[in-house]
């Protein structure tokens, strides 16, 4: 469909909703850029009859094939349906949590309003947060943001710990529901393909650049580029005790900030639940400190960023009553434990974030032919290799510093 007949199609399915209790509804592409990859985003506006008061919405469509089926689109879509209409409210029943009248639900995640789809399109439409005064960052996280995001997603996670104790038959059957595009076959060919890439530049990068660092660090540089692709399956498979419902997409395009009058934040809110997975929580942790935090922050405070994480969740989980004993909370939830888990995955985001971000760079041509072979050609290596010299040959100067410092900081971090 064109934009025309999007919008048309869009305005059928609201006012299909909504009924007569909704008036003078408009829908726009949505302003703010970012928002989803691969989904097209429209806002919609409208009054409700009976109290006068306005309506604003995010509504999230599909993209048009080849790119929906190869990315296999409608699990992502029904990922984040069965996550605002089952998981998130047993989540919140199991932990004592509840929503409130401001556009929020337990002051993480937007207000799910619908979904409808049919066999022209899907839609999922929530609550516009960006009238209340939220919107994604416009730079890297400093370290106040970054650790507002941290801590707001050990309270995420902590719902999986509190329901997988509080009533794990139930827990256990609502994660066997989830939907994995990431672990189709053609999903896992084209991401280990992107990933022997980018893990093999990043390497290079740093030995040309850190000769001393490369030579003490060779155990673990040898490592990265040989254990890569088994280390991403893992990351996958929910080894208790550890794993939790992850989001699986956490880049600063997927959290929503407001700020006080001194322009510091106030509150962040989660969104965009299509890549949900039971796995690591280093699948979350590190995207947000390697695809969203700025470097020097990580640096400076990577340390008090992983406790501020791990503190929050301990809290969080602490505060439901009667899910567990303090010393079961000490051994399977202990600050070692996540520390190992950490050190053994940490590189994982530091390896999406290596393809996405120069992808983010190229020229929009070029960024346009190689998203079309990932889409038609992502399982032929040999197809794709010339796209990757100019991927890599986008790296700048200060760009190849970035990648270096950050597998830098990835690889003190599993010699420490």
């Amino acid at each position: 469909m064109d934009r025309e007949q999007e919008s048309t199609w869009l305005l059928a399915a609201l006012r299909g909703h909504f009924g007569a209790a909704v008036a003078d509804l408009r829908v726009r592409p949505f302003a703010v850029a970012g928002m989803s990859v691969l989904s097209k985003v429209y806002s919609a506006s409208g009054t409700e009859v009976a109290s006068g008061r306005r309506v604003a919405l995010v509504c999230k469509l599909l993209e048009d094939e080849p790119t929906r089926s190869s990315f296999q689109l409608a699990m992502h879509f029904d990922n984040e349906v069965f996550f605002f209409g089952e998981l998130l409210p047993f989540l919140l029943e199991s932990s004592g949590g509840g929503g409130d009248d401001d556009g929020d639900v337990s002051g993480l995640f937007p207000r799910y309003r619908f979904a409808h789809r049919d066999d022209l399109q899907f839609l999922v439409a929530m609550d516009d947060l960006t009238p209340l005064g939220y919107a994604t960052p416009t730079k890297p996280l400093d370290r106040a943001h970054a650790a507002m995001a941290l801590e707001a997603l050990a309270r995420f996670h902590a719902l999986s710990y509190v329901a997988k104790r509080t009533r794990p038959g139930e827990f256990r059957a609502l994660m066997s529901r989830l939907q994995y595009p990431r672990k189709t076959s053609y999903m896992r060919a084209m991401l280990e393909t992107l990933n022997d890439n980018c893990v093999r530049r990043a390497v290079g990068l740093y030995r040309e650049a850190r000769p001393e660092g490369s030579a003490r660090y060779s155990r673990h540089l040898r490592a990265l580029v040989d254990d890569s692709s088994e280390l991403y399956g893992e990351l996958y498979e929910g080894r208790e005790p550890l794993a939790a419902l992850c989001h699986g997409d956490l880049t600063r395009d997927n959290l929503l900030f407001r700020h006080d009058g001194e322009g510091l934040p106030a509150a962040v809110r989660l969104i965009d639940f299509q890549l949900l997975s039971y796995s690591s929580p280093a699948v979350d942790v590190f995207l947000v400190l390697f695809a969203a935090t700025d470097a020097a922050a990580r640096e400076a405070h990577w340390d008090s960023l992983l406790d501020g994480y791990h503190a929050a969740l301990i809290a969080a989980v602490s505060r439901s009553a009667g899910c567990c004993s303090q010393e079961s909370l000490l051994r399977d939830l202990g600050r070692e434990v996540f520390m190992a888990e950490f050190k053994k995955y940490c590189h994982q985001a530091f390896y999406v974030n290596n393809f996405f971000e120069p992808v983010r760079r190229l020229e929009p041509e070029k960024r346009g032919v190689l998203m079309k072979a990932l889409v038609e050609d992502g399982t032929c290596l040999s197809k794709l290799k010339p796209l990757f010299a100019d991927l890599n040959n986008s790296y700048s100067d200060e760009y190849k510093l970035h990648v270096v410092t950050m597998l830098e900081r990835v690889l003190k971090f599993k010699a420490s």
